[in-house]
């Protein structure tokens, strides 16, 4: 039935293109100065059109109706000259656009499409009403409604339709997600999106590179307060940066905090070594708080042909509650009443040093070398009573080291190739310490080496770039002198074709393998109730990966769409296993059979009045089947959501509705089913201020969402109610404050998560 439908849909996309193409010519051609040097980046015109982009070697191509037309390319700095070309009856190669620099020119304004597709990437131009209603990168990405993108400024993420996540860039440098959220969006000219991504980025969902104006020198001050009420949260960023030359600085300072209160009521049968045990459980109040603080210094040096950035971060985590307290009633071979409570609390701090530098070599070589290092001391407490039965007590602590190191060799060919050599390590030594009803030591050292070889090429005559990257990833642990050893090969593929300049097909492709979760990587056994206990599995082995994702992308005037089939298979599926052995119920995580995946995503987005009312919406119909010996199951389902947004003399107004839909983890394994979701925002720009109110499923003060599945020895039935994910009113308001003349786009960017390898009980 899917090759069916897999099949179906590749036919009916060969039949369109193929109907597209018929009538059209192809041109290709080359735009140097008038010292013969290419010009990359030019914006290539077709009677006054943006068609195409000059790649690095001034090359471009594109196709056309074979009617008369002039060609003219434009950039800032240049003045072009015009060329005309009556009647062409084939195709055009070797056409050569002369530009003249003149740095006097006032920058280059010109009519474009709001998309455009290239061989090696698409462009988006944001519009002057869409700059005026954002504020930063990922609400510039949101309000230009691009329907295979999906970007969130509350969440600082940005992800393709299938939740792959998109490695983001300014002007070419790897920025992290604030860095993207204090990014001004009248400061983003055009915004670069690599669908089918090579070099160092193979593997990722896609690459998203922000250009933007440059000038002489200056700096920037950043601050944002976003402030929850009905679910308590605050977030709080703070950022100056400022730079003169080669030489910049930036210092970042962020902190937030939340406490919410999810409430979990069960209906559960436990097949036990005795008999039949059925547990009811019905809670009765629920509390976690959390603080985060993070802050960081960093320092970079960039010319023409080098880049050094230098950054030393301090992250701090605290949990100081997370209870929950349940009316508990067992009936068969324990017949009770009984209220248990469970409560911890950890905390964590981690200091990091991060090194970067690039070189470019005769203007054909790249080089980077890029290395971190870090340190973690974590603290975890944990206690569960239950009435009639004894104490659990879990205490521990642990002090980690992290060291990571990459290099990435690029020779740039004549003929568009690129040859590269990525090679990358990462290390992490865990030394645990468990005390309380269970007293022991760990000491875990685990390793991940990758080695992979590239080849990638443009062919621009036939508006299409491929890349193919292959080598082997090596991956050791040692737990208390038991070693073990995985060597896997890893392969990524892919391309995209640029149909015309409204239309393209991307196709990427992986196999590779995951690193398991190092807090499993044990053979400790933590009893989290009294006839509950999760172990660990000394003998993990790693879960490898097999995925194909091919996506159509098309604009029609004001009208774009998206269609994609992500096609997934998980070998040696790694999942939780529950078994019982002397009416205890153990936990742990096993490799049990493989997991098949099969997704077809529909996207499409639409403006009128002007592009003042928009509307967007996209459905995702799932197909999945985990087939292994402990479990075989399958899951047929649907999902979609839609959003409007409408623009007025300042004033944005946006509204989001998601379906309710039943989906399923292979990981738990766990069916779920989750109710609807919807919101509204209201926000008023004014030059550098923005001030946002929003609310989220207001109807409900929490939000339910089911989850169930019959394990064999367990039959799970669970409703959990988040006051996280129901009603949420919230205020926020960003102000920026550039001063002397800014050169680069602000550099805000964190990573508050720290490593840890301890094993939890609850």
């Amino acid at each position: 039935m899917l090759r069916t439908i897999a099949t179906i849909f590749l036919a009916l996309t060969v039949l369109f293109v193929n109907a597209q193409e018929i009538d059209l010519i192809s041109v290709s051609g080359k735009v140097l100065t008038d010292s013969q040097e290419p010009v990359s980046d030019a914006q290539v015109m077709v009677n006054d059109s943006i068609v195409s982009v000059t790649d690095t070697s001034g090359l471009f191509s594109f196709r056309i109706r074979p009617k008369s037309f002039y060609i003219k390319a434009a950039k800032n700095g240049y003045e072009s000259e015009r060329i005309s070309v009556m009647n062409p009856t084939r195709a055009i190669t070797d056409l050569l656009v002369t530009m003249i620099r003149n740095n006097e020119l006032d920058e280059v304004v010109v009519t474009a499409y709001p998309q455009i597709e290239t061989a090696t990437k698409a462009i988006w131009y944001p519009s002057k009403q869409e700059q005026r209603y954002s504020t930063n990168g990922y609400q510039l990405v949101d309000n230009m409604n691009i329907p295979d993108v999906v970007s969130s400024s509350h969440n600082q993420t940005i992800s393709i339709v299938n939740g792959q996540s998109v490695q983001c860039l300014i002007n070419g440098i790897e920025a992290q997600p604030d860095e993207v959220a204090t990014l001004s969006a009248k400061d983003i000219v055009r915004i670069d999106f690599q669908r089918a991504p090579g070099g160092k980025y193979v593997g990722k969902g896609g690459v998203m590179n922000f250009i933007t104006h440059q000038y002489d020198y200056g700096g920037n001050v950043y601050v944002s307060a976003d402030q929850g009420f009905a679910y308590q949260y605050g977030d709080y960023l703070g950022f100056a940066n400022y730079k003169k030359g080669a030489l910049s600085l930036s210092v970042t300072g962020s902190f937030k905090w939340n406490r919410e209160h999810n409430l979990s009521a069960s209906d559960n049968i436990y097949n036990l070594n005795s008999g039949i045990m059925t547990q009811t459980v019905r809670p009765i109040n629920a509390l976690l708080s959390s603080r985060n603080t993070y802050g960081r210094f960093k320092i970079s040096h960039a010319k023409n042909n080098h880049s050094l950035n230098v950054s030393l971060e301090l992250t701090a985590n605290n949990i100081p509650t997370d209870s929950t307290s349940s009316l508990a009633s067992y009936c068969g071979i324990l017949e009770q009443q009984s209220i248990s409570s469970r409560h911890s609390s950890s905390n964590a701090l981690s200091p990091k040093l991060d090194i970067d530098y690039t070189l470019y070599i005769n203007g054909n070589q790249y080089l980077n070398i890029s290395g971190s290092a870090s340190y973690g001391r974590n603290r975890y407490s944990g206690m569960f009573c239950e009435t009639g039965f004894d104490d659990i007590i879990t205490e521990s602590k642990e002090h980690n080291q992290s060291y990571s190191g990459g290099l990435a060799y690029y020779y740039y060919l004549k003929n568009n190739g690129v040859l590269g050599l990525n090679v990358n390590h990462i290390s992490n030594i865990y030394s645990d310490k468990y005390w309380g009803n269970y007293d022991s030591r760990q000491k875990l050292n685990t390793g991940y080496t990758s080695a992979l070889i590239q080849w990638q090429q443009t062919l621009s005559p036939l508006n299409l770039f491929y890349y193919v990257s292959a080598g082997y990833s090596y991956t050791n642990t040692d737990i208390n002198g038991k070693k073990d050893n995985y060597w896997n090969p890893v392969i990524y593929y892919g391309g995209n074709y640029a149909i015309n300049q409204n239309q393209s097909i991307s196709l990427n492709g992986n196999y590779l393998h995951t690193i398991f979760s190092p807090e499993y990587k044990n053979d400790l056994v933590l009893p989290s109730s009294f006839f509950q206990a999760t172990v660990g599995n000394p003998d993990l082995g790693v879960l490898k990966s097999f995925q194909n994702y091919l996506t159509y992308n098309a604009t029609f005037n004001k009208f774009r769409m998206s269609v994609s089939y992500d096609f997934m298979v998980y070998l040696d599926n790694i999942t939780n296993k529950y078994y019982t052995k002397d009416n205890i119920l153990y936990k742990t995580l096993i490799n049990d059979g493989n997991f098949y995946s099969n997704r077809i995503i529909f996207s499409a987005s639409y403006g009128m009045l002007n592009n003042s009312l928009r509307l967007s919406g996209h459905s995702i119909a799932e197909f999945f089947h985990l087939k292994g010996e402990e479990y075989d199951r399958k899951h047929n389902g649907i999902r979609g959501s839609l959003s409007l947004a409408y623009y007025t003399k300042g004033w944005s107004f946006k509204a989001t509705y998601t379906t309710p839909y039943k989906t399923f983890s292979m990981s738990d394994p766990t069916y779920f089913k989750n109710k609807c979701q919807y919101g509204v925002v209201i926000a008023w720009n004014r030059n550098n201020l923005q001030i946002e109110a929003g609310a989220e499923n207001f109807a409900d003060k929490y939000r339910a969402n089911s989850r169930y599945f019959d394990y064999g020895s367990w039959n799970m039935n669970t409703v959990d109610r988040f006051s996280s994910k129901g009603r949420n009113i919230y205020v926020s308001v960003t102000y920026t404050l550039p001063y002397g003349k800014k050169t680069d786009s602000p550099d805000a960017s964190y990573q508050s998560t720290i490593n840890s390898a301890i094993l939890k009980p609850f």
